[in-house]
C-alpha cells in the first residue's frame, strides 16, 4: 500500500539538492514565467502588421499591381555593417479601393534611388501586399529568444540532476518498507563557505535482509539532531523498496510524524 507523500514533498527534496536544485527552479522559472512572456510581448507591440507577410505566398499566389511610393525612410535603429534597410510606404488600388501598405528591405541597390512618386511593382494577396522582385527585410526578433532559451536550457539540467535522485527518494518515501538499520558512520558536510548553503549530516549504515545478508546504504539529512541522539552502532529507521533491497533510504521522522507514515 503506497503512503500519501504530498508533491510539496518532492519539492523540498528538490530544493535540498543545493546548488543545482534551486539553481534550476529559479533558471527555469525565470525564463517560463519572466523572460519568455516579456520577450513575447515586446515582439508583438514592436512588430508591426506587415513585418508578419509570408513573403513566398504571397508572390506565388498574388496578383500584380501598379504600386506608387509615397515615402523612403532608412530604419535608422538598425544598422548592419554600417547600413541601414530601408522602409517603403507605398499605395496601390484594389478592388477600386486605394490601399497603404510598407515594405521593408535591405535591397539598398534597388531602392537607393527611389523617390516619393515613383511607380513600383507590387503583389497583393489577401489583403496584404509586398514589393516585387525586392529581397524583404525582417528584424530578427528571434535573437531576443536566445537569453531565456539559455536560461531554460540551463535551468532543465540543472533540475533534471537534481530531479533523478529526488524521485528515487520520492518512490521510496511512497513504497518503501518499513525496516531498522544500524549506523555504520555519521559524516558532516559542512556546505559552502561562508555561507552553509548545503550543509548536511552523511548517514552511512546497513540493514539485515530476510537471507541474513548485510544490505549497505546511506543517505543525508539536515536534521542535525541525529547528531545528538544517535552514534554509530545506533538503530536508524530505513526505507526499502519492495522490489529493490539495495534501493533504500533514511526515514524522514519530521515528515514520517507529520504525515503519519509511520
Amino acid at each position: 500500500m503506497e503512503r500519501r507523500v504530498s508533491l510539496l514533498v518532492l519539492l523540498k527534496l528538490i530544493t535540498g539538492k543545493k546548488p543545482f536544485g534551486l539553481l534550476g527552479l529559479l533558471f527555469t522559472a525565470v525564463s517560463v514565467f519572466i523572460l519568455f512572456p516579456v520577450t513575447l510581448f515586446v515582439s508583438a507591440t514592436f512588430k508591426e502588421a506587415y513585418e508578419n507577410y509570408n513573403y513566398d505566398e504571397i508572390i506565388a499566389k498574388g496578383t500584380d499591381v501598379k504600386a506608387v511610393v509615397t515615402a523612403v525612410e532608412p530604419m535608422t535603429n538598425v544598422s548592419v555593417n554600417g547600413s541601414n534597410p530601408n522602409r517603403i510606404t507605398f499605395q496601390y488600388t484594389d478592388n477600386n479601393r486605394m490601399l497603404t501598405d510598407k515594405f521593408q528591405t535591405f535591397d539598398l541597390d534597388k531602392t537607393a534611388n527611389l523617390e516619393p512618386g515613383d511607380t513600383i511593382a507590387a503583389t497583393t494577396y489577401q489583403g496584404q501586399s509586398v514589393l516585387k522582385g525586392i529581397e524583404p527585410f525582417h528584424f530578427p526578433f528571434g535573437l531576443f529568444l536566445i537569453l531565456p532559451t539559455i536560461f531554460f536550457i540551463l535551468g532543465s539540467i540543472f533540475l533534471s540532476i537534481a530531479l533523478l535522485p529526488s524521485l528515487k527518494i520520492f518512490r521510496l518515501y511512497k513504497r518503501g518498507v518499513l525496516k531498522q538499520g544500524t549506523i555504520t558512520s555519521l559524516v558532516v558536510n559542512a556546505g559552502m563557505p561562508a555561507t552553509g548553503i548545503g550543509r548536511k549530516v552523511f548517514v552511512d549504515y546497513y540493514y539485515t535482509d530476510s537471507g541474513g545478508a548485510r544490505i549497505y546504504g546511506n543517505g543525508t539529512t539536515t536534521d542535525f539532531s541525529i547528531l545528538g541522539e544517535k552514534k554509530v552502532g545506533d538503530a536508524v529507521r530505513i526505507l526499502v523498496m519492495p522490489d529493490d533491497k539495495e534501493a533504500t533510504c533514511l526515514l524522514p521522522e519530521r515528515e514520517a510524524a507529520k504525515y503519519g507514515w509511520a
